[in-house]
């Protein structure tokens, strides 16, 4: 009697832990929205320093920092998914860089004058406002949001570097 206790036990745990639903990564845009990157980009007008000014933070307490752009990425892997040691770029489409590591960089925005790019990616896995100045304009900073609300992005989550 002992054993069929034992065993109902069991196969009761075994019958809640399969009805426990696994986590999912929750997407940061509605992807019935149609994403865009944009067709004209240079290169060598976007390499250097950028600062995150606003995003959607991929770690609980995490702190902007400065992101590289040049034939790699580097950064902190706060709101844009950086490996630790880097990443080579590689052009794979208009305005889209791809990684070594295959993560896909979409760039949704940049300004006239490559001082504000807005970065993102179709899965809604990420996005983040890059500024080359730690402090980005008002006026910017509003033009970055509605880039990202326009491709779909919930704005509930954005966060904005003090």
């Amino acid at each position: 009697m002992e054993r069929r206790k034992r065993f109902a036990l069991i196969s009761l745990v075994l019958m809640i832990a399969g009805c426990t639903p696994t986590a999912q990564v929750q997407s940061l845009r509605d992807p019935s929205v149609q994403m865009s990157s944009i067709a004209q980009l240079d290169g060598r007008r976007m390499q250097g320093l950028w600062h995150e000014a606003a995003g959607f933070p991929r770690q609980t307490g995490c702190r902007p920092a400065t992101v590289g752009l040049t034939i790699e990425i580097t950064g902190s892997d706060c709101f844009l998914p950086v490996p630790r040691q880097g990443a080579s770029l590689a052009v794979s489409g208009p305005g889209r860089l791809t990684a070594g590591n295959g993560t896909e960089y979409w760039v949704l925005w940049v300004d006239a004058d490559y001082r504000t790019m807005v970065i993102g990616d179709p899965q809604g896995r990420f996005g983040g406002i890059l500024n080359r100045d730690v402090n980005i304009s008002a006026d910017r900073l509003l033009a970055a949001k509605r880039v990202l609300e326009w491709n779909g992005y919930r704005m509930t989550g954005l966060v904005v570097a003090d």
